[in-house]
């Protein structure tokens, strides 16, 4: 079947839906493993016949699962990064540089903009091959079933969590005061304030407390700093403006003064030592001086030295609920 065309983006929003006709269904049945998924659709006829495009799902765990480690996938990026249709939640990927605040769940992906083999799939694979118990659930999952989360030892967050609702937000901070570990593999994670609309198929995201309608200041999609509530105080390290493309390899090097902490005995490491492969970049999160958070152990550390990038640190806590925290701080880490 041809599909019609992507319908013109609408006025004040941006707001684009594919419009598309269902063809065909994949029932998940109870015997599905919960995790990603990618789904290969190949154009059998016609002049581009034999060409194909992915379409990546996540199954979800079923009710009352219990397993270890719960992976928070983290769709709302791929979202807001997605310019199919003219309108992303970036002006540099909208159509006349001018980007939506309404984006739709119901459109294909473009370019691979969902960011999942680039920050995701080396997390997932190690998890995976080591017989992790893990399940798998994205942010809307989370948004949808904030209690789900207490039932496991660990929320992991991967690769580029940067959009979060604010009940997102509210689940975590409430998961680990209730003594749910938390582990960030990512950086610039929990950075802009998001909402849903229409059933959990759009994201609305203004980035400006003024633009934004949204009646309750607490509901305003803004940085979440921007609301009183910046990042650090949840993960130890947040953003600031930390990133690079370019063919530098930075490394973490192992901080001397914990090099005898518990999680680095039987990895090798010693004090001094630096990671390899890239670790840092290509965005990065830093310890900030004056936020509140408990006591930190600084695990790695990357600087480049006066007048370079700022730093990058990953980092542990404890709460006082006992849960520990772990935050990475580079989106490469799992490399």
């Amino acid at each position: 079947m041809v599909q019609p065309a992507s319908p013109a983006p609408a006025s004040g929003t941006g707001l684009v839906r594919s419009g598309w006709t269902v063809t065909d269904t994949v029932p998940v049945g109870a015997d599905w493993v919960s995790g990603y998924y990618l789904a290969q659709l190949v154009l059998t006829s016609g002049p581009d016949a034999g060409t194909a495009r992915w379409v990546p799902f996540i199954v979800r765990p079923p009710a009352g699962s219990n397993s270890a480690v719960l992976v928070q996938v983290p769709v709302n990026t791929w979202l807001a990064y997605n310019g199919w249709g003219g309108k992303s939640l970036y002006d540099n990927k909208s159509t006349n540089g001018q980007r939506g605040n309404h984006v739709s769940f119901e459109r294909p992906y473009w370019s691979g903009q969902y960011h999942l083999l680039d920050h995701e799939y080396q997390l997932v694979r190690y998890l995976e091959r080591e017989g992790f118990d893990a399940t798998y659930a994205t942010d809307v999952d989370l948004h949808r079933n904030p209690g789900q989360v207490t039932s496991h030892r660990l929320l992991m967050l991967a690769g580029h969590g940067e959009y979060w609702t604010r009940r997102m937000r509210d689940t975590t901070e409430l998961a680990r005061d209730s003594g749910v570990n938390i582990a960030s593999m990512g950086a610039n994670t929990a950075y802009w304030q998001v909402r849903y609309d229409d059933g959990e198929h759009t994201m609305v995201g203004y980035k400006s407390a003024s633009a934004d309608p949204a009646t309750d200041p607490g509901d305003k999609t803004v940085t979440f700093r921007d609301l009183g509530r910046p990042e650090c105080e949840l993960l130890g390290v947040q953003y600031d403006n930390s990133w690079s493309v370019d063919a530098v390899a930075r490394n973490y090097g192992v901080v001397s003064a914990s090099a005898s902490h518990p999680w680095f005995q039987g990895t090798g490491y010693s004090a001094g030592a630096s990671t390899t492969g890239e670790t840092v970049g290509y965005e990065w999160d830093l310890i900030t001086p004056g936020c509140s958070h408990p006591p930190l152990t600084s695990l790695f550390h990357w600087d480049d030295g006066p007048g370079g990038f700022p730093p990058a640190d990953a980092v542990s806590y404890t709460a006082p609920s006992g849960a520990r925290v772990f935050s990475s701080g580079s989106m490469q880490f799992a490399w």
